[in-house]
């Protein structure tokens, strides 16, 4: 909730980067995981004004059953927003993102069941003309970070970030870059801790076809662990997409998205995990009136 509305205000801002943005390709591969039927309600109350009523019904021992309201306000000319979300389990959820000048903020405060303290951040972008600086603060973590990205050309940028996390006092420096060719988008990062990512993705536009490949290299405590993801996006027409993704972690993840006409939106998807040999399948209608 809220994630979908963030927009970069245009009037302030000359160049929309940040450095999260290095990876913003691969994101359209990132599907849902749920099991169950989902109903959502967007209720337009004025211009920039909705109500969302959401009901999520799962059977299973790992979800519970919710019910959840969110209203949320946004600016449709600079992009500035404002969500808070309650539900059955006594969660809530808010969001905010204004502009000071050059300066981006977005605020988010978290309170869930169980959790006596609720958690936080806030998160400033700097823009200048070819380059952000971020910084974000994560006091109920103890985590806070400061970021850079530049863009070197219309084809290629580079970023690096810090990330200091207490009371552990750990350190880690990351650092990535995109590629922009004709033959698709081509983005890194590398990390302290001994991370690697790497994500090709390409675009076949008069086929509405893309396809995705990922390299992940990670430490663990039985050495370096490697895996290599695979996905397609394929769109049918302006209302049927169907998202597919696979890997040598045995998992494979299917996604079909259509617009249904005078109603809304239908998700179908499908999770399995042959590692353990679960599956689960869930089923989304959003409804705008």
């Amino acid at each position: 909730y809220g994630a979908d509305l963030m927009r970069v205000p245009s009037e302030y801002i000359s160049n929309p980067g940040l450095y999260e943005e290095l990876q913003a390709e691969g994101r359209l591969f990132d599907l849902d995981e749920y099991e169950g039927l989902k109903i959502d309600y967007l209720r337009p109350l004025q211009p920039g004004v909705s109500l969302v009523h959401a009901v999520h019904l799962t059977g299973t021992e790992d979800e519970v059953s919710t019910y959840s309201c969110m209203a949320q306000m946004m600016s449709l000319e600079t992009g500035e927003y404002v969500v808070a979300r309650f539900d059955s389990n006594l969660d809530f959820f808010g969001r905010a993102q204004f502009g000071l000048g050059h300066v981006l903020v977005n605020m988010m405060l978290r309170n869930e069941e169980g959790n006596p303290d609720p958690t936080g951040s806030i998160d400033m972008n700097y823009f200048m003309p070819t380059s952000t600086i971020g910084v974000k603060l994560m006091p109920s973590e103890g985590q806070s970070s400061l970021s850079f990205y530049q863009t070197v050309s219309p084809s290629f940028s580079i970023g690096t970030e810090i990330l200091h996390v207490e009371p552990v006092a750990f350190t880690l420096l990351r650092m990535g870059a995109k590629l922009f060719r004709s033959y698709g988008i081509l983005s890194g990062m590398i990390g302290t801790n001994g991370v690697v990512l790497a994500q090709y993705v390409r675009e076949f536009e008069p086929r509405r076809l893309a396809l995705f490949t990922e390299y992940l290299l990670m430490p663990t405590q039985n050495g370096l662990e490697s895996t290599v993801k695979f996905g397609y996006r394929q769109q049918y027409s302006d209302q049927v997409c169907v998202t597919t993704k696979f890997g040598t972690d045995w998992r494979i993840q299917t996604q079909l998205d259509t617009d249904v006409r005078g109603l809304g939106k239908f998700t179908l998807l499908g999770n399995v995990d042959h590692n353990t040999g679960k599956y689960k399948m869930g089923v989304c209608l959003s409804v705008t009136n």
